[in-house]
């Protein structure tokens, strides 16, 4: 144009053919990435399949190109969904309760891994093939759970469930020619539902205990039944040796009397005077004999037997006194023997030794004091009142032939207390507690089943609620509070004694909380409370501490043996080698009859269980 700008014709030209040849390019060509196949559709008929690279094609709508992703992983979750950025899991009810063959219900969590194993089929054959996977794959699971028990599931058939899935979903997508292969089935969870898993897994607790007493009972009748048999064949050699010997001494007696006879008879009178003398000289033979002389003078000549047994009574008064000392010392001996047999320590009955045994110099609250067994303190006015128990030995366990006996109650065992230590009077009360939850030394706030709180021992505390009170505790008076070990505790509870209870051979509703309407070693039924009572209502024991037999559980230290076989001799606890996780308690509750009251009875359950029969006591060094 004149006076103005214009591109010349020549450039213009080349425009349009490079846009003509760019447009050409992505018409007539197209490209298949690494993880593609493509599939080209000629008038919507598949005319062919093309690999990863650049290829030709026709322009649309003459040709059409599909590309499915027939390399990559694909994943679905059934009964569950996890966030994009976050490992957080919601759980999908509709979709992971299933109803068991047992009619029990569980909850499941699977991810399916599945890939694209042809094209054309899963192009074309299935309308939505993600939701047809994910329906195949719920279906499968559901026939696979409807027709299993619930216990297989949780425990060792998981593997074998897995598989069963990824055959079936496998043959049912073949059947719809969806084009899909499924590399794998993973099962996330298989449990019971959250609301009922505690009470569950209370059961399967219990069934486990039940095939473990299975176990001991087979194992000790393995034990018993070989040695009752042995037993009864020395009872039986024993009584035909018994036998033979009598019918030995049997005929033995009849021959001596015949051969006798014979001789009666050849010469009667002289076999009287031998058979009379004889007799005479069995007697009198050991027997203090006298010598009267009746010529001359009236004297009486003493055996020289006679004169050695008068000699000590020409001592006197202080000869008889000896005797007495030594005879009495003897005594003392004896009963020294017969309780070391039993594995006991006995003080001897020397009566200057002192009667009381020296005091131990111990910190109390911020000062200190010279204390001995029986001797009450505390170590702050909200601190639990605390008792000296004395060092000694005890025999921890029963006998077998105990009323009540256990097999977790063997071996009997000498135990020694080096030392002495200190023990809370009373279980652990309500009162204590709460001082700790003021002062945020404790997290958990225990029910009181509305029996009051105040003086009454705590209760629905577990293992976990108990370390934690004694941690706080140590911490607030920089002294080191902690729970019994089972030996103190069992120490503490017998207070000397060797019976089953520390009130002897029986126990009633007098002596201590439990339920009196069961009886032992010939009680008679007494009351029985149905709840805890306040700590302090019977008497206590020669230690001077409350409540050992029922009321609450104790938790102790250790950690659960079937048996004390390998366990320590002294006051520490047995926290190695355990059998399971489970802690230790110890005293019976209320609701427990005498023959669980025991001083020898164990129990134990979780760390984390909690109960209204459950409490703890306190103890700590004196230091």
């Amino acid at each position: 144009m004149p006076g103005g700008t214009r591109f010349p014709d020549s450039f213009l030209l080349l425009a349009v053919v490079v846009v003509a040849a760019i447009a050409a390019f992505y018409a007539f060509t197209f490209r298949v990435g690494p993880d593609e196949k493509g599939v080209v559709l000629h008038f919507g008929k598949v005319q062919r399949e093309e690999w990863p690279g650049l290829h030709f094609r026709m322009p649309y709508p003459i040709d059409e190109v599909r590309l499915p992703k027939v390399t990559r992983q694909n994943i679905i979750e059934i009964g569950m969904r996890t966030g994009l950025d976050s490992p957080l899991v919601t759980d999908v009810p509709q979709e992971s309760r299933m109803l068991t063959g047992d009619e029990n219900i569980v909850e499941v969590h699977c991810v399916v891994f599945w890939r694209v194993k042809n094209a054309q089929q899963y192009l074309f054959n299935v309308q939505k093939p993600e939701i047809t996977v994910k329906d195949v794959a719920e279906s499968a699971l559901r026939d696979i759970v409807g027709q299993s028990a619930i216990q297989p599931l949780l425990t060792g058939a998981r593997q074998k469930t897995e598989q069963a899935a990824r055959e079936i979903m496998q043959v049912v997508l073949d059947s719809y020619g969806a084009g899909v292969s499924i590399d794998r089935v993973q099962l996330l969870k298989v449990d019971p539902p959250a609301p009922v898993i505690g009470a569950y897994r209370d059961v399967q607790a219990a069934r486990a205990d039940q095939e473990r007493l299975q176990n001991e009972a087979g194992s000790y009748a393995n034990r018993v039944i070989p040695e009752a048999r042995g037993d009864a064949e020395r009872i039986l050699q024993g009584a035909k040796a018994y036998k033979e010997q009598t019918v030995a001494e049997a005929i033995g007696q009849s021959a001596r009397f015949l051969q006798i006879y014979e001789e009666y008879k050849k010469a009667p009178e002289v076999t009287r005077k031998r058979m009379h003398l004889e007799s005479m000289e069995r007697v009198l033979g050991g027997t203090d004999k006298i010598i009267l002389y009746s010529k001359g003078r009236q004297e009486a000549v003493p055996s020289s037997s006679q004169t050695e047994a008068k000699r000590p009574a020409e001592a006197g008064t202080t000869g008889s006194l000896a005797d007495a000392v030594a005879a009495k010392r003897k005594a003392d001996e004896a009963a020294q023997a017969i309780l070391q047999n039993e594995g006991l320590k006995v003080a001897a009955q020397d009566p200057q030794s002192p009667a009381t045994p020296s005091c131990v110099q111990t910190r109390v609250g911020i000062g200190r004091r010279c204390l001995t067994p029986r001797d009450n303190f505390n170590d702050c006015p909200t601190c639990p009142q605390m008792v000296v128990v004395p060092a000694g030995e005890a025999l921890i366990g029963s006998p077998f032939y105990e009323e009540g006996w256990a097999s977790n109650e063997v071996p009997q065992h000498k135990v020694t207390i080096k030392t002495p230590f200190a023990v809370g009077k009373f279980e652990t009360t309500f009162a204590e507690w709460d001082v700790c939850l003021l002062e945020s030394g404790c997290k958990h706030t225990p029910k009181d089943h509305k029996w009051g709180r105040g003086w009454r021992p705590v209760i629905d505390v577990s293992w976990e609620d108990a370390k934690q009170y004694v941690a706080w505790l140590s911490k607030k008076t920089e002294l080191r509070y902690r729970l019994l070990s089972e030996s103190e505790w069992e120490y503490v509870a017998r207070a000397g004694t060797l019976t089953a209870f520390s009130t002897g051979q029986s126990i009633t509703s007098s002596d201590a909380n439990f339920d009196a309407g069961y009886t032992y070693g010939g009680s008679e039924k007494g009351r029985y409370l149905k709840s805890t009572v306040e700590v302090g209502s019977f008497r206590p024991n020669a230690f001077g501490l409350y409540d050992m037999h029922g009321n609450v559980w104790e938790w102790v230290e250790d950690c659960w043996h079937t048996d004390y076989i390998g366990g320590p001799s002294d006051a520490s606890s047995w926290t190695d080698r355990c059998n399971e996780r489970s802690r230790v308690l110890r005293g019976g509750s209320w609701i427990d009859p005498p023959r669980i009251v025991r001083s020898a009875y164990r129990s134990r359950n979780l760390p984390t269980y909690r109960s209204a029969t459950v409490g703890f006591r306190v103890a700590r060094a004196l230091d």
